[in-house]
């Protein structure tokens, strides 16, 4: 249910709704992280450990996956080398989020 409150679209959020936005944004919980994950995920992105580092903020995305797959989602892993920032080479997991549920899953 959308919360009648919210400031239209083009228009940002003040007040009450504004500071849980912001707050939201800068959590670090696990909650959050696999909340952020899984919006990535949704439109059929894939999702690179360097990425969620330095635009999610997500330091270790392969717990916060491990833990998404636990709950039951169908996330498979590629993996591949790509250079970060600083021009080293890592090999790195890309998430890809599959339609369905996993298999054996709670």
């Amino acid at each position: 249910m959308k919360d009648c409150r919210s400031a239209p679209p083009g228009v940002s959020s003040t007040g009450i709704d504004g500071a849980r936005e912001k707050q939201e944004k800068s959590s670090t919980s696990a909650i959050t992280q696999r909340k952020s994950i899984l919006a990535f995920l949704q439109p059929g992105n894939q999702l690179t450990t360097l990425h969620a580092r330095e635009y999610l903020g997500i330091m270790h995305p392969a717990m916060r996956v491990k833990e998404l797959r636990q709950q039951g989602h169908n996330i498979m892993t590629h993996w591949r080398t790509e250079e970060d920032v600083t021009g080293t080479r890592h090999r790195i997991a890309s998430y890809v989020l599959m339609t369905g549920k996993q298999e054996g899953a709670a």
